[in-house]
């Protein structure tokens, strides 16, 4: 967010591109990382769905693509 621009209370849409691996772990903490962190939309997916920002991680030598964007 704060690369964004946007304050911790403003909502957003997230989408994760990761391997099939990390997709199934996403998947079981979704609802939890919603509320935690505010987002409305929340896609863990091997598919890219492009949103206005993109971030580019990587987790124990894992590449993980993150789409935000305000709602």
């Amino acid at each position: 967010r704060k690369s964004m621009g946007m304050k911790k209370k403003d909502t957003v849409q997230i989408h994760l591109i990761v391997d099939a691996e990390l997709e199934k772990v996403f998947e079981v903490w979704e609802s939890e990382i919603k509320m935690k962190c505010g987002i409305s939309d929340f896609v863990v997916s091997q598919e890219d769905l492009p949103l206005n920002h993109k971030a580019t991680e990587e987790i124990k030598g894992k590449k993980i693509v993150i789409y935000a964007e305000e709602v």
